[in-house]
């Protein structure tokens, strides 16, 4: 059974109102918790980052997955969470429109006179009019939440000329979605870009069609998501294990099915705003959006706490976890930069509530309950890595094939093979023919006699 959240690592203001809320909306904790704790991180990108070394910076970025089953409301914690920064989003949206005006006009003006023959000075005159100089030109639109995006889309709002290294929030409420999106024009190409956000690290895209490349100094992207446990095949694929994209993830589980009653208090909350500290925080913070340029705060560490992280990374080594060395080092690769990410929410969290936000040292505490948050999640990604045996998934290019497999008897002919593949796949014969073969090199079947195999998985 995967592991309950460490609610006493969360600093007490900010776990008394996620217990008070996740007890009215009854809303399950570990997913709230890690919803919370995404959002939060993602408005604290703007404003600070920890110098861990002269090499090595890191700002409060989270990728996160709920996994649970339809109907557990996964959907309404997630809303829940990031209803302020779309209304943030709204606002820079319509401020936008606002300071486009005159480039609005002008548009509308130059569209109306295409055909005159004066048309040169008839501008020359509207300028004049409008006591402007040159031509307006159209300000792009500052953007803090984006959803079911194209990874041209996210090169375009990342680049220097549009967000100028503001955070992003990229929402997904079936994450799936955006796992199915990767490598579906060209092979390999996508999935590496987003690899590569999940960094602070600047990118440069080019492209042949383009006039000139897109700068991207900094990537600030946060991603956050849901899942069912079945969309979890299309997540873990052997390719994504082995260059470690779903180590970048961390997942809260929910795996009850207990029934609810969302309206048992209803009516004692109806005009109460459970969430106001929590939005009133978001808020706070969601201001560094309308700053010309983003003057982030640099965080430390005193002594104590690179003695404690070194000997957190001991000792987490010498733990036995039940995981071969390679998925070891890939999970922890992530973890070594995790633990400082959620140690700067946890330390900025605890300095709002406590009015402190003037200090800028990342104390040992932080950075223990960030240890010990992390255990949380590192369990559940072993957890998971169990749940959908990872080592026979990886033979199958998806769940239909998994099921199918699953559903062949103990010994069967490869004339019944190919006539269920062909309906239950919707593959050609000869689609059948290879995947039996690919099977049997494979060693998930074996041959027994002429015409006739059986399974060995």
């Amino acid at each position: 059974m995967n592991q309950n959240f460490p609610v006493s690592a969360l600093p007490q203001k900010f776990a008394e109102l996620i217990l008070n809320v996740s007890r009215v909306k009854k809303f399950n904790l570990d997913a709230l918790i890690t919803n919370y704790l995404n959002v939060c991180g993602n408005v604290f990108l703007n404003a600070y980052e920890l110098h861990v070394a002269i090499d090595w910076i890191e700002r409060s970025n989270l990728w996160t997955i709920h996994v649970a089953n339809s109907g557990t409301f996964k959907s309404h914690i997630f809303n829940f969470a990031i209803i302020p920064i779309l209304q943030k989003d709204h606002q820079l949206r319509d401020q936008c429109r606002i300071n486009n005006t005159k480039y609005y006009e002008y548009a509308d003006f130059c569209k109306k006179i295409k055909n005159d023959e004066n048309k040169d000075e008839l501008i020359s005159e509207w300028l004049r009019n409008n006591e402007l100089t040159s031509a307006p030109i159209l300000k792009k639109q500052i953007e803090c939440a984006v959803q079911n995006i194209s990874t041209e889309k996210m090169y375009q709002i990342l680049d220097d000329e549009h967000n100028n290294g503001r955070s992003i929030l990229v929402q997904y409420d079936e994450i799936a979605g955006l796992f199915k999106d990767f490598n579906k024009f060209r092979a390999g190409s996508d999935e590496e870009s987003w690899l590569k956000f999940w960094n602070y690290y600047g990118l440069k895209k080019s492209r042949v069609s383009e006039d000139a490349s897109n700068y991207i100094t900094q990537t600030n992207v946060s991603i956050i998501g849901t899942t069912q446990f079945k969309a979890l095949f299309e997540i873990f694929t052997d390719a994504r294990i082995e260059n470690g994209n779903v180590y970048r993830y961390l997942f809260s589980i929910d795996e009850s099915d207990d029934k609810k009653n969302v309206f048992e208090d209803l009516r004692a909350n109806k005009d109460v705003d459970i969430n106001q500290e929590y939005n009133k925080m978001l808020k706070y913070f969601l201001e560094f959006y309308d700053y010309s340029a983003l003057m982030r705060t640099t965080l430390k560490m005193d002594d104590k706490g690179y003695d404690f992280v070194k000997t957190w990374r001991d000792e987490m080594n010498g733990k036995d976890f039940g995981i071969d060395n390679k998925t070891f080092n890939s999970i922890f690769a992530k973890m070594d930069s995790y633990i400082f990410r959620i140690a700067i929410i946890l330390n900025r969290l605890r300095c709002y509530f406590d009015d402190c936000l003037q200090d800028d040292i990342i104390s040992v505490e932080d950075l223990k309950n960030s240890a010990e948050i992390l255990n949380y999640y590192i369990n559940n990604t072993i957890y998971i890595l169990g749940k959908i045996d990872i080592k026979l998934f990886q033979n199958f290019n998806n769940e239909a094939e998994l099921n199918f497999y699953e559903a062949l008897p103990a010994t069967f002919t490869a004339k019944d093979f190919f006539d269920k593949a062909i309906v239950e796949l919707n593959v050609a014969k000869r689609t059948a023919e290879r995947k039996l073969k690919k099977w049997c090199e494979l060693k998930l079947v074996q041959k027994k006699s002429l015409g006739e195999y059986f399974k060995t998985a």
